[in-house]
């Protein structure tokens, strides 16, 4: 194919060496890609064999945030490092900032393998009235479901 190209000269040859240079960059940037996610998933495994099952995590409400404490993440979060905070009968979604605004650079920064998390419980009362209260001082954070 090359040599049609360059016999034709329909494309120049600086043009068809950026081309394959593109294309291995671009193989290149793929098989990290792969490899970091097997790595990840290669430690997941291992982070979860390791555990005694079925593994105990906590969580304590304040007004002005969570503490997780789990097997694979810890830590005191506040109300506004969420973008939204997703209340349904039995689950509680957090997702976090994303990458790009000013909350989520500083958790990319400091925790790179930090991820949206859920607590799987019956809510109780207490936790819907602390909820709703937080829904009421930051608009817009908390949708109920």
């Amino acid at each position: 194919m090359q040599k049609f190209f360059l016999e034709e000269n329909t494309i120049p040859r600086t043009a068809i060496e950026s081309i394959q240079i593109l294309a291995v960059i671009f193989l290149l940037i793929s098989i990290a890609q792969i490899v970091g996610i097997i790595r990840e998933i290669r430690r997941l495994k291992k982070l979860y064999q390791e555990i005694n099952w079925p593994a105990e995590y906590h969580y304590v409400f304040f007004e002005e945030g969570i503490l997780i404490k789990s097997v694979d993440m810890e830590g005191i979060f506040y109300w506004d490092d969420f973008m939204s905070i997703i209340l349904t009968s039995n689950t509680l979604a957090f997702n976090l900032c994303p990458a790009g605004t000013q909350k989520g650079n500083i958790f990319i920064k400091h925790y790179p393998r930090l991820h949206n998390f859920y607590l799987f419980t019956d809510i109780d009362e207490q936790i819907k009235t602390l909820i709703t209260s937080i829904s009421q001082r930051y608009k817009k954070l908390v949708v109920f479901i």
